[in-house]
């Protein structure tokens, strides 16, 4: 399922770090390949006050296929803010769009 979470940042330079993760189960081999997760994609994006969005970070993870993606993964972008900007953290579907066993673990959430 998607979810979005939403982080006023003070303005300067700083570092988002999320744990993120999908669980074992969402692409054991003793569930069907077909009904296995094909991933997630986690989209760290900036909201500023009156002016567009803009992407920081993006990162796909499909656990089923690479190994390397399996357990909670640190993830980290860095940028510089103005004021009044909002960062939008979101968990979003893998690259087929399928919603199937995307049962994301997100663990802690860091903004410095």
């Amino acid at each position: 399922p998607v979810t979005r979470l939403w982080f006023n940042v003070p303005a300067g330079r700083r570092t988002i770090s999320v744990e993120v993760g999908l669980m074992a189960e969402a692409y054991a081999e003793t569930v069907p390949y077909g009904d296995r997760t094909d991933g997630i994609e986690l989209v760290i994006t900036e909201e500023p006050s009156g002016g567009p969005f803009r992407p920081l970070f993006s990162r796909l993870m499909n656990p089923r296929d690479q190994p390397a993606d399996r357990g909670i993964q640190a993830l980290e972008c860095t940028a510089d803010f103005a004021a009044d900007t909002v960062v939008q953290i979101a968990v979003l579907p893998g690259p087929n769009g399928s919603f199937a066993r995307d049962w994301a673990l997100i663990g802690r959430i860091n903004i410095k």
